[in-house]
């Protein structure tokens, strides 16, 4: 395939979003808890939703944290491990981290033996999609 055929072929594709449940690779306490099934909500404060991440962020935000040390620790550990190899716009994140309306979209990853870096991939997309919502 030469690269005008890949880059035709390639504007063809569309986007199709497939829920959790339909997968069958996701647990149903997992499949209700983003549904909002009513027997899970005492186990959590907001919902998995760009308004339940405002309420969240509502909620959280009268909260005192050690932002600086934050950003300090963050920014030297990047002159340390990466002297002169850090991107403008990462420098001005980690100051953005010292700003009380900054706030950071973490994950975790656990090992999946059927799935394994397929899912490693597909945590950090959904990670950045989510940092990009919620950043709108």
């Amino acid at each position: 395939m030469t690269f005008t055929e890949y880059r035709r072929n390639k504007m063809n594709y569309k986007k199709t979003n497939i829920p959790y449940q339909v997968t069958g690779q996701f647990s149903k306490t997992l499949t209700d808890y983003v549904e909002g099934a009513s027997y899970l909500k005492p186990f959590y404060a907001c919902s998995p939703s760009v308004a339940g991440f405002g309420e969240a962020l509502k909620q959280i935000s009268t909260h005192e944290y050690p932002r600086k040390v934050l950003f300090e620790s963050i920014a030297e550990y990047y002159k340390k491990n990466a002297p002169g190899g850090t991107s403008e716009a990462t420098l001005k994140n980690i100051q953005r981290l010292g700003d009380k309306n900054c706030f950071t979209v973490t994950t975790g990853h656990q090992l999946c033996l059927f799935t394994g870096p397929l899912y490693f991939i597909f945590k950090i997309i959904t990670t950045i999609n989510l940092a990009e919502k919620l950043n709108k």
